[in-house]
């Protein structure tokens, strides 16, 4: 490859090295860094000097490797507002009446609670004194019917006592939200009663983005007055704005099961369709003036970032529109660049901005995405070469969301542990659809406000296209096999893939013998790793006692690849998925049996016996309490481990009398009071005592 041609490409790969060093260890010296950056910098322009350049030229190359790492790592740990000396979590002491003062920094997602990201600016003690301080705090609020909803640029005040740091996942492979908000710098947050926070001023936000965020509210008001409210509405508000608050758990899953979910999410598609229809428009003015060309360039700049800012600003948004107007740029000005060089300086740009970007989910798949795309396309769209010039665009349009596929799959598979099997029926006529949704929405925009008689009938237009786009994507969600489930690769495996693909591209670019044998034997050392880790999984055999919330008990008997589920009654399906998915996909599960400890009294198979109270598995013998035991007499069987549920009325000592067991666990369904008085009576006799609520229990068998 020659990297002459692309220095940005060389610039960014260290830079991002360094900003991934800081996310997984953010303990390095930064003193250190600075005087190894100012050191390595000053042998950089020796080693730049004509005399030493050309013998000396990996070596100067290296060292503007470390330079650009350690640059990378320092912004990284400088835009952390927890190194910083005025963090909020700095000044806290243990009065009751301190308050926290910050702004509403993001549009409040509104359910029973008020979800809002907080922007702290103040920390108010009780003697009057404020300090200025640092930071950002997740808050849920609970709605208060006699005070307005909280809106984006709002002053609120809550009690600083409120806030707790955030914890880490109770049950095993469960997402990290601990993880997502640090990457977000948030690192706090709180729940909030009625009455319990201070509305101090509303508007609290620079004067761009206030009157994007009052156009934006009154674009969504536009909408909710033309288009059907069940389906259409929140669709067109998420695709044409941005707005998703409304989309509910059908309308989500219909379009992620059909690889759709990217058209109501705004990203570099909708940028790139605002784009185009402004090079479609400008280019009709013919002129080789260069003052002309510097208009044109203005026009596309203000109508890219005015479609970020009235859309809500978010990541996605402005990549897109950072690309493009690079892209503009070089069209306008005649200084047009290598794509490659255009794609690693929009993601320079943003990475300076907020170094915390590259550990975005959207920020990874976009950009693999692109990649996909510029070298993958025109490879398979060479493929088929129909005639018809219907056809050729249909199977262009699927061709770009193949070679965006090939990219963008095991990323798919590392996040969700799903990839949509379809996505190449929905492609042409989704991304077709959205793009005619966006300009008539944007037409219907323009004409309420100038000719309001005709912004009905592109109202109708709008709402019929709608509600055929919907009725599309629930019929191919109705194709059978269409999602694969349960999918889950580790941090390594996925690293090893695209080490594979990367080796691919090489031998697809290059056609030499040298990465045609490099391909194969990577591939076939990933493909018997995998085999091994599927072999491993196929041998383990455990117990999981997961912290299933309040009430609730979730109980997995993991074997052979298999799972029998041990729950109660008033545990609903979101909540299983919830709680146990992470951990089912990382063992392989393909197969769940549910026993419902409220009803079923007894199942057998070969492996497994649940009479109830009584569980064998394998050599394991448990059984569950929930009630006073009638029987005085003494049971036969010992028994390894007793769970405890729902509260039972019995110490410890009477059930020692009456059973001889080895260790207690207790789940969710006991309160709090109730299990902290089980542990002092087990510690009191030497008993193992372990409970669910503070982290999933998970007891494995040897083979």
């Amino acid at each position: 490859m020659n990297w002459a041609t692309k220095p940005l490409v060389r610039l960014l790969l260290p830079f991002a090295a360094g900003i991934l060093a800081c996310g997984i260890y953010d303990g390095a010296s930064i003193s250190f860094l600075l005087l190894l950056t100012l050191v390595t910098f000053g042998i950089c322009s020796w080693l730049a000097t004509p005399r030493q350049s050309f013998q000396y030229r990996w070596l100067y190359g290296f060292f503007i490797c470390v330079v650009f790492m350690s640059l990378g790592y320092i912004l990284c740990w400088y835009t952390n507002s927890a190194n910083h000396k005025n963090f909020f979590a700095n000044h806290l002491s243990d009065e009751k009446s301190e308050l926290l003062i910050g702004v509403v920094s993001d549009l409040p997602k509104y359910g029973k609670w008020t979800k809002i990201k907080l922007d702290i600016q103040e920390t108010a003690r009780t003697d009057g004194r404020k300090i200025k301080s640092v930071g950002s705090i997740e808050a849920l609020i609970q709605p208060d019917s006699t005070k307005k909803q909280l809106n984006y640029g709002d002053l609120v005040a809550i009690p600083a006592n409120k806030i707790q740091k955030i914890k880490p996942p109770k049950n095993p492979n469960s997402f990290n939200y601990k993880k997502y908000l640090r990457f977000q710098n948030i690192y706090y947050q709180c729940f909030i009663k009625q009455n319990e926070y201070i509305l101090l001023d509303s508007e609290q936000i620079g004067f761009v983005y206030w009157t994007a965020y009052k156009l934006r509210m009154k674009f969504l008001a536009v909408l909710e007055k033309h288009l059907s409210k069940i389906d259409n509405l929140p669709v067109s508000s998420a695709l044409i704005l941005g707005y998703k608050h409304d989309l509910d758990k059908k309308i989500r899953s219909a379009y992620a099961d059909t690889g759709s979910m990217h058209v109501l999410a705004v990203s570099g598609l909708h940028v790139g369709f605002i784009y185009a229809i402004l090079i479609f428009l400008l280019d009709k003015i013919k002129s080789h003036k260069q003052s002309i060309n510097i208009i044109k360039l203005f026009i596309i700049l203000f109508g890219l970032w005015s479609f970020v800012l009235i859309t809500g600003a978010s990541s996605s948004v402005a990549r897109a529109a950072l690309m493009l107007s690079i892209v503009a740029h070089g069209k306008y000005t005649n200084q047009m660049s290598f794509v490659y060089n255009t794609i690693a300086a929009s993601a320079f740009l943003i990475l300076m901005w907020d170094p915390y970007e590259l550990f975005q989910v959207g920020f990874q798949l976009s950009y693999l995405a692109v990649l996909g795309i510029v070298f993958f396309y025109e490879k398979i769209r060479r493929w088929f070469l129909p005639e018809n010039d219907l056809l050729y665009k249909i199977w262009q349009g699927t061709a770009v969301g193949i070679a965006a596929q090939i990219t963008v799959f095991p990323l798919s598979i590392y996040y969700f542990g799903r990839v949509p099997v379809y996505f190449w029926l929905t492609g042409f006529i989704v991304v077709f659809a959205a793009g005619l949704i966006l300009y008539l929405g944007v037409l219907l925009f323009l004409l309420e406000f100038t000719v309001p008689s005709i912004a009905v009938w592109v109202g109708y237009t709008l709402d019929f296209i709608l509600t055929w786009l919907n009725k599309f994507i629930y019929l191919v969600q109705e194709i059978p096999y269409g999602v694969i489930t349960n999918l889950s690769i580790d941090t390594p495996m996925l690293i090893a893939i695209y080490i594979v693909l990367l080796s691919t591209i090489f031998w697809i670019r290059y056609k030499k013998d040298f990465w045609l044998k490099t391909t194969s034997i990577l591939l076939f050392a990933t493909t018997c790793w995998f085999s091994f880790q599927q072999y491993q999984n196929y041998q383990t055999k455990q117990v999981t006692v997961y912290d299933a919330g309040k009430g609730n008990t979730l109980i997995d008997f993991v074997y052979n690849q298999k799972v029998i589920a041990l729950i109660n009654s008033t545990i609903d399906s979101s909540k299983i998925e919830f709680v146990a998915s992470g951990n089912r996909n990382s063992l392989g599960i393909n197969d769940v049996t549910i026993i419902n400890i409220d009803t079923m009294e007894y199942f057998k198979n070969g492996v497994f016996i649940w009479q109830k109270p009584f569980i064998q598995f394998y050599d394991k013998k448990m059984m569950i309490v929930e009630s006073n035991l009638e029987s005085d007499e003494k049971l036969p069987t010992k028994i390894d481990h007793l769970i405890l549920r729902n509260n039972p009325k019995i110490k410890i000592q009477e059930l020692s009398e009456v059973i001889d067991f080895q260790e207690v666990i207790t789940d969710n369904t006991n309160n709090y009071w109730t299990s902290n008085k089980w542990k002092s009576e087990c510690e009191s006799k030497n008993i193992a005592f372990t409970d669910s609520k503070n982290k999933a229990v998970i007891l494995s068998l040897k083979n």
